[in-house]
């Protein structure tokens, strides 16, 4: 939500657990809908001229999740990548040293990312959130892989492409 903190605990040591290009498109029903690009050649590119943007999938822990600490992906957009690239490497860094606390202002073109860091001696007093359950709660969770990304068939792509056409 606009304007709204969420703590949140990066797991993946080394970056990103996938890095890729997705597709956005306007559904005739449903919407918009994403789709993993399978490359350049892929039938949205080709059929639709669809131009994929480049995605970073994170594993993370939302801490301010309702119903308490939740694993959940981040996907950055390059504008959220910068920012949390910026991050990784200040003094506060890397991802996985500290807690974050994520927000957004704006929308589309004019969207800007906040990424704070939050000591674990601060969760408490600044977010109501406990230390020893926090730490506990980031423990129980393994990261996501690439493996967990639902990429779509040729024979997929290529039958949403015709839907769309």
């Amino acid at each position: 939500t606009e304007g709204s903190y969420q703590v949140v605990k990066f797991l993946d040591e080394d970056g990103p657990f996938a890095i890729y290009r997705q597709h956005f498109l306007s559904q005739k029903t449903e919407g918009k809908r994403s789709y993993i690009s399978l490359g350049a050649n892929d039938p949205l590119c080709v059929k639709l001229g669809s131009k994929p943007e480049e995605k970073r999938a994170f594993s993370i822990i939302n801490l301010s999740a309702a119903g308490g600490p939740r694993r959940e992906m981040l996907i950055a957009s390059p504008r959220l990548f910068k920012t949390l690239h910026a991050a990784h490497f200040s003094p506060q860094g890397p991802l996985t040293k500290n807690y974050w606390a994520l927000s957004r202002t704006g929308k589309m073109q004019t969207t800007t990312y906040h990424v704070n860091p939050v000591k674990p001696r601060d969760l408490m007093e600044d977010w109501q959130i406990d230390e020893a359950a926090a730490e506990q709660a980031v423990a129980t969770f393994k990261p996501y892989t690439r493996a967990d990304l639902k990429e779509p068939t040729w024979e997929e792509l290529g039958q949403i492409a015709n839907s769309l056409l």
